[in-house]
């Protein structure tokens, strides 16, 4: 009778830790404008989240990147978009989102727009507390193009603008 019940907690217990799992949702949300010791600066929007649906055992990525490269000079002008992540990892503790996928830069050409195709890896750092007061949040990236011997990277951060890092239950 105690070997039942105990099974019978048991399955319950992992039930209910399987439902947790599927229904948390974890990611980074922000929009703003961002700089770094070089000069450099840009505007960026992210929305990048992992989850599971109820039911499976396998995650789900969703969301999408953009940043757009600020200069004075036209040639150095870029867009790069991810319009979804193959891969979303956060850490609480650190508040640090990191993601990564397939991209896409565009920018001027002697003909009209070049567009290069790519992979970005995306590290964004929470670090700003509620009301706007710590250090600012943090943005890092790399898009690479073998195909074109490209290895672009950005490290900055925000002077404008936010970016949260969650984890959350639900969608």
């Amino acid at each position: 009778m105690l070997k039942r019940m105990l099974i019978v907690v048991g399955a319950i217990v992992a039930a209910v830790a399987i439902a947790q799992v599927n229904g948390r949702v974890v990611g980074a949300v922000g929009r703003g404008a961002a700089g770094n010791g070089e000069g450099r600066a840009g505007h960026f929007a992210l929305e990048v989240k992992k989850f599971m649906r109820a039911g499976s055992n396998h995650a789900e990525y969703a969301g999408r990147f953009e940043w757009s490269e600020l200069s004075q000079e036209a040639s150095h002008r870029f867009i790069i978009t991810m319009a979804r992540p193959v891969a979303v990892g956060v850490n609480m503790e650190t508040r640090i989102c990191e993601f990564n996928g397939p991209a896409r830069l565009k920018r001027p050409g002697p003909n009209g727009p070049v567009v290069i195709e790519g992979r970005l890896q995306v590290r964004v750092a929470d670090r700003r507390l509620p009301g706007g007061t710590g250090e600012p949040d943090l943005i890092r990236w790399q898009f690479l193009s073998p195909a074109h011997n490209l290895d672009l990277r950005f490290d900055g951060a925000v002077r404008e603008g936010d970016i949260h890092v969650f984890a959350r239950n639900g969608n």
